[in-house]
Order: structure tokens, then C-alpha cells, then sequence
């Protein structure tokens, strides 16, 4: 069988959806801070993606709490995640974070054991870790990665666009162009009615966001914002963490009131709903896509309401937006795959599936470029540190490289044809869908 690893590896990388925020960014946001324990192995053992496993496999979630705000002891910390590492070690989330740690610390273990672990934990205080601009750009270049298309959850964005971005130097402002493009998490959670990122994203833009009537004048004026000031290249819908995707239009007067304080269940839903339908029209104004996350339960949500299904009505009213589904739509891959052949304004961006298996990644993939236009396919990362972005790429390019041989073994497409395909799934979808321009090498 033909091994495409080669040509795999000497494609550009666009990680079009990443969450590698630069360092300083937590020191000015009002909640949600990043990692501020004792251990920094703790902390990238219990990141995003891998936390579920550990909590699945029992470690409480109020231990968790402890270890991430820096409450308990380093030892006791250290006992606590070893006592459930082991259920975990073969979960891919887990097994990047090692890997990656081995790249950057240059400290290779079999295994994260109560030997290692100290000297493993100094070694990566030591590395530059939590994102540098110097390391992260030097990691970058290592894996031929051209550009991290970053998204911040709600504070992090507000503090990112606002105080963070005006006092970076001329030096540090030009590595954060080089290594980021940014999508601004906007919907009725990230720009919630009266609270603390509202109010900074609202002093940020000169507007009233406490009256219903200059809030609705301020989604607008946000928008203008984040395109035209901060040049962010696209949307980013994160509601699925909280609701079903069920947006449908809502009249504007219903909308104001439900602009409370306090409101009931259902009158969250109206405004959420009217605010999402007033930023999907920012972003047909704009002509900037819009991603949404899809699937990947997390928090309180129940599974069936993770379903991209939920979107057609909007999709079907904005025939003029790009959505850029995220993470497939996981477990919901099918459905996904029925609605893009059906809606030629839908993009596939298969995120976070590296993370959760390998074979499903791979299996998906083939089918979406069997059933869908070259050009609507995208993937990314969704890791929330270097550690875990250097860690999984090359399982990436191996699993695009699997694919590629199976297509060729079985005469599907030419070798020229599978470069240019995966030239357009690892780079080109994302340049043309965000409008970076061309990528084929680090700015």
C-alpha cells in the first residue's frame, strides 16, 4: 500500500479551530482564569478533552476544582491524578499530552509515574510552556503549522480584544499576527444582558448595553468591532453547551421582554434565540462565516440536543452565511454528512475527533470526501495547549495519510488528486473560508 505520511507532513497545517491563547491573556479576565495551580503537569493532565476521561473514571470533580485553583497540596495533588492515571493512559487526549511533553521538554517516559513526576512537572515550568509567543511560533514552525485560527471562551475574548491586545508591544502584536487569525465567541452567553464581559465589551465599544434598546444598537456596533477594528475573521457560536440549537426568528418586542435580570427558562431562550439571529445577520452584513459548536457534550446539556439537525432553520434563512459545523456534529456524523450535501452554505470542520478516536477520524473523513465538495472540509485541533497541539499532529497527518492510501489503493483518485485534495483539507478550505490568504508558509 502507498504511504502518503510524506506528503502528509510537507502540507502545510491550518488549525482551523484552536484554543492556544496566549499567556497573558488571563491576567485581565474576570473569570474563568486559565490554570493557576501548583502543578503544571496537573493542569495540562486535566485540560480540556482529558478532564472528561479522569471524571469518568471517577476522580471528583470537586478534587478537580481544587487542583485547578491552586487549593490543594502539591502532593496530595499529585496522588490524587496518579490514582486514576493509569485508567486513562490509552485516552487520546492523554496520550498528546505526553507525547507533547516529551517534544518540548526533551524528557521521554513510558509512563507518568510518582518517579517522574517532579522532575517531569520542573521540566515543563521550564520549557516556555502556556503559550509564548516565542515558543508557540517555534513549535509552529517545527510542525509546519502556519496558522492557529484561535477562539477564547467569553472573558478571555473580552480581555483578549480589549485590554490585552492594547497594551501589547509592536514586537509581541506582530507575533501574535504571525501565529493566530481569531474568531470572536459572539451569542447570547458570550455577550449575556448585565453581566461583567458584557459590560467590558461594552466599554470597549463606547455603547449602553443596559437598556434594551442600546444593547440591541450594541450587537451591531460589537460586530463592527471585532471585523472592522480587531479584523477577527470569523463568529463563533458556543451555545450548544447550554441548549438545543433550535434558533428560529423571534419579533423584537417579545425580545425586550424577556430582557431581565432574572428571567425565566423560557425567556432565556426568546433573547437567545434573538440575539443569534441578530448576529448571523451581523454576519451576512459582514460576509464573515460563522462557527458553531456541534456535539461534544459538555455541562448540563442532554446528548440529543447537540444535534447540528437542530440548525436547519437558520441555516435554511441564511443561505448567504457560511456555518462551519464543528467537531462533525459528534456522534451526530451522519447527520452532519446529510445536511452538507443538502446545504452547499455548510462546512465540515472535523475538530476534536483526532482527539476522541483515531478511527473514527479517519472513517469520517473518508466518508465526507466521498459525499461532499473538496472544498467544505476542514480540521483542527481543539487543544487548549502547546503541549497537546504538539502531541497530536503528527497522529493528524498520520490519520489524513491512511485515508489517502485506501483512496489510492482502491482506485479512487491519483496520487496528484490526493495531494490536491488534502492541499485543500489541511490548508486551502480554511484560507478561502476565513480569508487569510495564502498560508503555504509561516508569515
Amino acid at each position: 500500500m502507498k504511504d502518503f505520511k510524506d506528503i502528509m507532513a510537507q502540507i502545510p497545517f491550518i488549525d482551523a479551530h484552536c484554543h492556544v491563547m496566549p499567556r497573558g491573556v488571563g491576567k485581565y479576565a474576570s473569570s474563568g482564569k486559565p490554570f493557576a495551580g501548583h502543578s503544571q503537569l496537573a493542569g495540562l493532565l486535566l485540560g480540556y478533552g482529558s478532564r472528561m476521561c479522569f471524571l469518568t473514571a471517577g476522580l471528583p470533580q470537586e478534587v478537580v476544582n481544587l487542583i485547578w485553583d491552586g487549593s490543594m497540596d502539591p502532593e496530595e495533588c499529585k496522588t490524587e491524578v496518579l490514582k486514576f492515571l493509569p485508567l486513562v493512559e490509552a485516552a487520546l487526549p492523554v496520550v498528546f499530552c505526553r507525547r507533547g511533553m516529551a517534544m518540548l521538554t526533551g524528557y521521554e517516559v513510558d509512563e507518568i509515574n510518582g518517579d517522574n513526576w517532579n522532575h517531569l512537572d520542573v521540566l515543563l515550568a521550564e520549557s516556555g510552556t502556556g503559550g509564548d509567543y516565542a515558543h508557540l511560533l517555534s513549535v509552529m514552525e517545527r510542525d509546519n503549522i502556519t496558522k492557529l485560527l484561535l477562539n477564547m471562551w467569553t472573558s478571555w475574548s473580552a480581555a483578549y480584544y480589549g485590554r490585552y491586545l492594547d497594551g501589547l508591544s509592536d514586537m509581541d502584536r506582530a507575533d501574535d499576527s504571525r501565529a493566530y487569525s481569531t474568531l470572536a465567541t459572539f451569542d447570547s452567553y458570550a455577550v449575556a444582558p448585565f453581566t461583567e464581559p458584557t459590560r467590558e465589551y461594552a466599554r470597549i465599544v463606547g455603547a449602553d448595553a443596559e437598556s434594551f434598546d442600546g444593547y440591541d444598537r450594541f450587537i451591531e456596533e460589537l460586530a463592527d468591532f471585532f471585523v472592522l477594528k480587531r479584523e477577527v475573521k470569523g463568529f463563533k457560536i458556543s451555545e450548544c453547551y447550554f441548549r438545543a440549537l433550535d434558533y428560529v426568528p423571534v419579533e423584537k418586542e417579545k425580545a425586550r421582554a424577556a430582557f431581565r435580570e432574572n428571567p425565566s427558562e423560557e425567556q432565556v431562550k426568546t433573547l437567545s434565540d434573538y440575539v443569534t439571529w441578530r448576529v448571523l445577520e451581523q454576519a451576512r452584513r459582514l460576509q464573515v462565516p460563522v462557527q458553531i459548536h456541534t456535539g461534544e457534550l459538555w455541562g448540563e446539556t442532554k446528548v440529543a440536543q447537540v444535534s447540528p439537525m437542530h440548525l436547519e432553520t437558520a441555516i435554511r434563512a441564511f443561505p448567504d452565511v457560511k456555518f462551519d459545523i464543528l467537531h462533525g456534529g459528534y456522534p451526530f456524523m451522519a447527520e452532519l454528512g446529510i445536511l452538507a450535501s443538502n446545504f452547499r452554505n455548510i462546512y465540515l470542520n472535523l475538530s476534536a475527533m483526532p482527539l476522541r478516536s483515531m478511527e473514527q477520524f479517519e472513517h469520517w473523513l473518508g466518508v465526507y470526501i466521498n459525499t461532499v465538495s473538496a472544498n467544505r472540509i476542514l480540521v483542527g485541533t481543539d487543544v487548549f495547549n502547546v503541549e497537546c497541539m504538539a502531541g497530536c499532529i503528527d497522529f493528524i497527518r498520520a490519520g489524513c495519510a491512511a485515508v489517502a492510501s485506501r483512496m489510492f489503493q482502491r482506485g479512487i483518485a491519483s496520487e496528484g488528486a490526493i495531494r490536491r485534495l488534502f492541499e485543500r483539507i489541511l490548508n486551502k478550505n480554511a484560507c478561502e473560508l476565513y480569508g487569510i490568504g495564502d498560508m503555504s508558509i509561516m508569515p
